[in-house]
């Protein structure tokens, strides 16, 4: 899964069998519940200008800890033979960037044994040993079944890991607490329900508490109540990094509202003024990027490419410039699909023919600089246990996705296991059989159309071989 130049939120993910779970690139999305594990290279690659979200979220008025963010399992990532500089069996690969994720009851470990084809899995986090030194608050997560200590991370990297947890988080699923949240599309479209966390919050500040009530406003689909609250903060006597995400936010909406050109100009604007003010490194790319994000909003599609051009220009060979050069290319596209007039010669090595043109130039471009999910350059990595995983979207209407794994120790010669999926209502009457066939080890995902039943909480079941497992579901229709 990549990301460029985005935000959102991703959520209860199984992502597995990749050069890497999650690539983000100048992307500070929010990550929760997500399961990545088994991929050949990271399961979270933070590149350049990048500080994703993985700490529990505070929303609502009163605010209330809410499992949007965090509760991600992370684990057996990297360590498999092969080339690549960066192939060095962590967890989480960080490249001039950070993360959030005090306090996120995330899974990151890797208790393997090194053995072919393992070469190297002690590494939970690691860095560049030329570039900045990262500096990271990982409190209150678990690093798996043997003692976490500083020989876990890279020799760049500052992790304060202190309070390591000794067992998993749970993940809130309503069973002892039935605080919701129903997370919405702009649209008004529901796409998750979380649950709120059974912990005490400290005493927040005021400027901690409008945050709060805005999140919640912008989590169900209340944009316009959302953004007066994050106006406000803007407004107020916060400090100016403290206001760093409600102008984050405030863009966000703009995109999502389709506001006008003079909305995104005063953003640029902003956006430059911020920067030129910080002297955070990593605050300042992420607000020079965010400002010519604006000129894309603001359809100044020339000056945007002109700034993406600039630093392909002064940063030669980095990571900067391989996602400069995509945001330049992408700037291109709109501009070649807004001007049918355009006069080709106009943009230079960023002309854009058609969208064709475009995938093609964005999948060299990834597969030179960060390798290829090709088959003829990626073993199969096979699951090590059965697992049978939530389904999403949920609540769902009427579609939705059940995945799962059936792991390499299936006896080939018996040709796969018998498998077994169901659905059930909440009495427990079968209503449907997806899957009862036999299958070979590996992952498989499987979609559920309700179209024919009613609303209500379902339960879905795989038997395969001895094991059994069942989850809880809702069709909200």
């Amino acid at each position: 899964m990549y990301l460029f130049s985005s935000g959102g939120v991703l959520r209860s993910n199984t992502i597995s069998g990749h050069t890497n779970g999650i690539h983000l690139a100048n992307s500070s999305p929010t990550l929760g519940a997500n399961t990545i594990t088994s991929n050949k290279y990271h399961g979270l690659y933070i590149g350049s200008g990048s500080i994703p979200y993985m700490r529990g979220k505070v929303a609502g008025k009163p605010p209330l800890f809410y499992a949007i963010s965090g509760y991600n399992n992370i684990f057996e990532n990297g360590g498999y033979e092969g080339e690549g500089e960066d192939n060095d069996g962590s967890e989480i690969y960080f490249v001039n960037s950070n993360v959030q994720m005090d306090k996120g009851c995330n899974s990151i470990y890797d208790d393997r044994e090194p053995s072919p084809p393992l070469v190297n899995t002690e590494l939970l986090m690691n860095c560049p040993e030329d570039g900045p030194m990262i500096e990271v608050d990982a409190r209150y997560n678990y690093w798996g079944e043997v003692e976490i200590t500083a020989h876990r991370f890279g020799n760049n990297m500052s992790v304060d890991f202190g309070e390591a947890l000794s067992v998993p988080c749970l993940l809130p699923d309503g069973t002892s607490n039935e605080t919701k949240l129903i997370v919405k599309s702009s649209a008004g479209e529901a796409a998750d329900t979380v649950y709120a966390v059974n912990t005490e919050i400290p005493e927040l500040t005021e400027t901690e508490e409008a945050y709060s009530e805005a999140e919640e406003y912008f989590l169900t689909g209340n944009l316009t109540n959302a953004l007066q609250i994050y106006e406000s903060i803007i407004n107020s006597t916060a400090t100016e990094e403290e206001k760093y995400p409600a102008y984050e936010r405030k863009y966000s909406i703009g995109k999502l509202t389709g506001q006008s050109t003079e909305y995104f100009n005063q953003l640029s604007n902003t956006f430059e003024t911020l920067s030129s003010n910080t002297q955070d490194t990593l605050n300042k790319k992420i607000l020079k990027q965010l400002s010519s994000l604006s000129k894309v909003g603001e359809q100044e599609y020339e000056t945007a490419i002109t700034q993406f051009d600039n630093i392909v220009q002064q940063n030669p060979n980095t990571e900067e410039a391989v996602y400069a050069e995509i945001d330049a290319l992408t700037t291109a596209l709109l501009l070649e699909e807004a001007d049918s007039t355009l006069q080709k010669g106009r943009l230079g090595k960023y002309l854009i023919k058609s969208s064709a043109d475009y995938n093609q130039r964005i999948d060299e471009i990834l597969r030179k600089h960060f390798g290829s999910e090709s088959k003829q350059n990626q073993k199969e990595i096979l699951p090590t246990e059965f697992t049978l995983y939530q389904n999403y979207p949920n609540p769902f209407n009427p579609i939705t996705t059940i995945k799962y794994d059936l792991p390499a120790s299936l006896n080939p010669s018996k040709g796969g296991t018998l498998v077994n999926l169901a659905i059930y209502d909440i009495l427990g009457r079968r209503v449907k059989v997806l899957v009862n066939e036999i299958q070979q080890a590996g992952r498989y995902e499987v979609q559920f159309d309700a179209s024919d039943l009613s609303s209500g909480v379902y339960i879905y079941q795989l038997i395969a071989d001895k094991y059994l497992s069942s989850k809880k579901m809702i069709l909200l229709k």
